[in-house]
């Protein structure tokens, strides 16, 4: 495949124009494949940066839960803590 001339939009117009079959159809085949490879190149940075922030915001959302849950627990001491001091 690198072998192959590196074709362009323009080069498959012309190849039309000048009713050249062969020409258009190796010109059309290589405009769609490196299409194809950079849709396929941008897709995978997508799903990767997607995965990559999944994974901070799981992250921080199990730093949030913990810290909700520590303060709880320390909400739920404090009427103990009243309750021993009354009694004591």
């Amino acid at each position: 495949m690198d072998n192959e001339p590196a074709y362009t939009v323009t080069d498959l117009l012309n190849f039309a124009h000048e009713q050249k079959p062969l020409d258009f159809e190796a010109a059309f085949k290589s405009v769609m494949a490196d299409k194809m490879v950079a849709a396929i190149d941008a897709k995978k940075l997508e799903i990767a940066s997607s995965l990559y922030s999944s994974a901070e915001e799981s992250e921080e959302e199990t730093v949030e839960a913990d810290d909700v849950e520590i303060e709880s627990e320390e909400q739920e001491e404090t009427p103990e803590e009243q309750t021993d001091g009354e009694t004591a």
